[in-house]
């Protein structure tokens, strides 16, 4: 996204885990022998900022969408999911949690651990919350362990979630519900013996 002010263009740029962004800029930068197409760039693989004239942004924009179907394949569009540890849900733990909050501040390069579990059940009612249902709550269980999940951005899955009798695997963040800004005495009586150890599991995928 670039802004104009005056005759200078800002702009910042995200990319995705196989484009690196700052290569491409410098790409566009050495394009042009005798020509500098950015005033300045800086970043890195994943994030970039520059600065840009008004009059050049046109030719910018054609050499950068160039240099990106150069580097770039249709299946490097495809989400990815880095796991990083295959656990039980026996293991999931206040200790646990309090663990992982020694590896933060979490960012480029450092993010948030993800934990997959296999052959877990879905338990009790899917209930679907936020704008338009978009969002879903549930509880999952393992032996006689059991875990409130949130799922967000998955509420098109419900259907399959309430048709489906079998296991399920499901890659999840761990978080604590009341620093994520629930009140605790909005929650239930049920719901409230079910936030083991006042957890909850933030699912990122799920799959049977």
């Amino acid at each position: 996204m670039i802004a104009i002010d005056d005759e200078m263009g800002h702009g910042s740029a995200r990319s995705i885990p196989n484009f690196h962004i700052y290569d491409a800029l410098t790409k566009c930068q050495q394009f042009f022998p005798n020509k500098k197409l950015l005033v300045s760039f800086g970043g890195h693989a994943q994030a970039a900022g520059l600065r840009i004239l008004k009059k050049d942004i046109s030719e910018f924009k054609k050499i950068f969408n160039s240099i990106t179907l150069e580097q770039m394949k249709k299946e490097d569009l495809n989400p990815t999911l880095n796991i990083d540890s295959e656990i039980k849900l026996s293991s999931v733990s206040r200790p646990l949690l309090e663990e992982l909050s020694h590896l933060s501040p979490h960012g480029e390069g450092n993010q948030i651990p993800v934990f997959t579990v296999r052959d877990v059940k879905i338990v009790g009612q899917i209930r679907r919350f936020g704008v338009s249902g978009k969002h879903l709550s549930f509880y999952v269980r393992q032996g006689d362990i059991s875990f409130r999940a949130v799922a967000f951005g998955m509420g098109d899955k419900i259907e399959m979630l309430k048709k489906s009798n079998g296991n399920y695997s499901i890659a999840f963040v761990l978080r604590d519900p009341y620093q994520a800004g629930i009140n605790k005495f909005q929650i239930s009586s049920y719901d409230r013996e079910m936030y083991r150890e006042n957890l909850e599991l933030e699912v990122k995928d799920i799959s049977t």
